[in-house]
Parts: structure tokens; C-alpha cells; sequence
């Protein structure tokens, strides 16, 4: 039997679920060997300083040595990055654009919206991986379209 309930002006059927967001305190885990603080030290407010090798590869990819530091300043604001990508049969259209040469000669080639997005994926797991952020990536569609990166 299906209810109507209405909230705020708006009603909906209360035999779907709805999704609530809840507040959840980080795990405390020690820090990492390095020194390096752990997902709830980064979100207690301490942020780790890059390393010269953590700012030399930034910089090799022309990141400036203050926007390199910045960045630091994003892993106690934003503890923990959840992506959302999409997988869906879209993704097959070929209006996508992926980057393609050297530090030196950048251009755009043609590509599919997967091919542009699985691009755009690995550079930011990579990314994560150098600043130790903790990064999340989530297909949106479990069986349509691609769900891997290959």
C-alpha cells in the first residue's frame, strides 16, 4: 500500500527510501610512520608539509611552488575526496577531448566522454596519491556502460 506524505510543500511516495545525511566523527587511527598525519589527524586541523620531492613533482608539471603549498592547506580542509563518475551508456559519444603531448606542446585530441574521463581520473588518483589525500572514485551505473578503468 502505497502512502503520500507531504513535507515542506512537497510529497512523495513513503514506500521509496530516502537517504539521510548523518554527521560521523572521524576514526581516530594514528599517524602514519612517516609522520605523516592519517585521515582524522588531517581532520583535526594538522596538514602535513610537502616534501622537496612532492613539490619538485608539481612543479615539474607547472605548479608553482606557492600553489604546490596550497595545496596542503585543501588536505586539512578537505580531508577526504569522493568522486562520483559517470559510467553511463553517454560515455560512448565521441565529444570528448583528452590532453595529448609534452610540458612544452599541450594539445586537445578527440575522444570519447570515457576515454576523457578515465584521463581526468588517473591524473587525480595520482595527484591524491602524491599529497596523501584520501580519494574515493564511485561508478554511478553498477552494469551500464564501462564500469573499470583499464
Amino acid at each position: 500500500v502505497r502512502k503520500k506524505t507531504k513535507t515542506n510543500r512537497m510529497s512523495y511516495d513513503s514506500s521509496i527510501p530516502i537517504a539521510s545525511a548523518v554527521v560521523l566523527e572521524p576514526i581516530a587511527s594514528p599517524s602514519k610512520a612517516d609522520g605523516r598525519p592519517s585521515l582524522s589527524s588531517s581532520a583535526s586541523g594538522r596538514s602535513f608539509v610537502l616534501r622537496k620531492k612532492e613539490i619538485d613533482k608539481l612543479k615539474s608539471q607547472g605548479y608553482s611552488t606557492g600553489l604546490a603549498q596550497a595545496l596542503t592547506q585543501n588536505n586539512a580542509a578537505f580531508p577526504l575526496r569522493i568522486w562520483v563518475v559517470d559510467n553511463s551508456g553517454s560515455m560512448i559519444k565521441s565529444d570528448g577531448h583528452r590532453i595529448v603531448g609534452s610540458k612544452t606542446r599541450v594539445t586537445l585530441a578527440s575522444c570519447t566522454r570515457w576515454a576523457e574521463i578515465q584521463q581526468t581520473v588517473e591524473y587525480h588518483a595520482e595527484m591524491a596519491s602524491l599529497l596523501q589525500a584520501p580519494t574515493i572514485f564511485k561508478v554511478c551505473c553498477l552494469f551500464v556502460g564501462k564500469s573499470v578503468f583499464s
